[in-house]
């Protein structure tokens, strides 16, 4: 009996311990195939992670792209700037140099005009000096002359009373076109060859006028244009002055 028992409580022991490695022994294909199967879960981290990895390489070409255009672009930025200042460079000296040509003929010609200036005045002082003899008569009428002016002149010049008939140089017609008939005769320039006789003519000629065939006539000295202007100036004085009474 106590033998019988004995085996009894070891093929009870062989059960239990043999369920449970049974129990082992299937769990463990299970297993294996469990871990070898993807869930969704995990196939969607894998594609998203690869277009992650898709977009990053893309934006590395991108970038790597836009900083080779931008490095040519600045490569030719820099070109273009240096190219400019040197264009400025060149420009302030052909402006400083054009600056010191202006000062240089502004120079210039402030002394010119002084010159200029100067030469007037002594032109303007030689032909006044031409011109002392010369006297202007006006109010003969066209052809009266007959081609001899120079004769003729000196024998109506006599009618001023004078005492001889006055030695001229030479009298002609002002330069300019014969009017039409009915208009203003041409001024007879005059010149008299001493400079007391020329004088005394302008004296009578203001005393007493020239009348010849009912025309009154008149004498004038022969200024320069200038002159004459600086003259004019002073007309509304003179003819006050003549309006006075006892005034000349």
């Amino acid at each position: 009996m106590a033998a019988l028992s004995t085996r009894n409580q070891l093929a009870k022991q062989q059960r239990n311990t043999s369920v449970p490695a049974t129990t082992t022994s299937s769990a463990t294909p299970e297993a294996s195939n469990s871990s070898n199967m993807l869930t969704p879960k995990m196939l969607s981290d894998s594609k998203i992670g690869a277009a992650i990895q898709s977009l990053r390489d893309d934006i590395k070409l991108d970038i790597d792209s836009a900083r080779g255009e931008l490095s040519a672009a600045v490569t030719s930025l820099q070109t273009s700037l240096a190219s400019h200042n040197t264009r400025l460079k060149e420009l302030e000296k052909a402006a400083d140099y054009t600056g010191d040509c202006i000062t240089e003929l502004r120079a210039t010609v402030s002394q010119l005009q002084g010159d200029v200036r100067e030469l007037q005045a002594k032109c303007e002082d030689l032909e006044g000096r031409s011109r002392r003899n010369n006297l202007r008569l006006t109010g003969v009428g066209e052809g009266l002359e007959n081609g001899q002016p120079t004769q003729f002149v000196s024998q109506l010049l006599k009618h001023l009373h004078l005492s001889e008939a006055p030695l001229l140089d030479r009298a002609h017609r002002s330069l300019r076109a014969k009017p039409k008939p009915g208009d203003p005769p041409r001024v007879f320039i005059t010149r008299v060859h001493y400079t007391h006789m020329r004088d005394e003519i302008l004296r009578k000629s203001s005393r007493a006028p020239l009348i010849y065939k009912g025309k009154m006539l008149h004498i004038y000295p022969d200024y320069t244009i200038a002159v004459m202007k600086k003259r004019a100036a002073f007309g509304d004085v003179k003819r006050k002055l003549r309006s006075i009474e006892g005034g000349k």
